[in-house]
C-alpha cells in the first residue's frame, strides 16, 4: 500500500495545512516537522506491511484531504468507493 502526501496544487488538491491529524492519529505513519506539516509534503510512501489501517486513519482524519491511498495507476481520494471489476459469488 502506497500514500500520498499533496504539497499543495497537486491536481487542483489542497496540500496540507499542517494540522497535523496525521500525526496524532496515526504517527507510526505519519511525521510532522518544526512547523507541524507532515515532513513527507509532495511525495508518495510506501506503507509499511501491517499499518495499513493507520495509514487508512491518517488518510480519514485530514481535514484538507492532503493524504490519498495510491493504487496502481490512480489515486483514491477519501470517500471514494474503490471498484476492483472482481465480483464475488457466495
Amino acid at each position: 500500500m502506497r500514500v500520498h502526501i499533496a504539497m499543495g496544487k497537486d491536481g487542483g488538491q489542497q496540500g496540507c495545512t499542517g494540522h497535523g491529524r496525521c500525526a496524532v492519529m496515526a504517527g507510526e505513519v505519519y511525521s510532522l516537522d518544526d512547523n507541524g506539516y507532515n515532513i513527507h509534503r509532495g511525495q508518495t510512501l510506501e506503507v509499511p506491511r501491517g499499518l495499513e489501517e493507520s495509514a487508512r486513519l491518517g488518510v480519514r482524519v485530514c481535514p484538507e484531504g492532503a493524504i490519498t491511498v495510491v493504487r496502481s495507476s490512480h489515486v483514491d481520494r477519501p470517500g471514494a468507493e474503490a471498484s476492483t471489476g472482481h465480483s464475488r459469488r457466495g
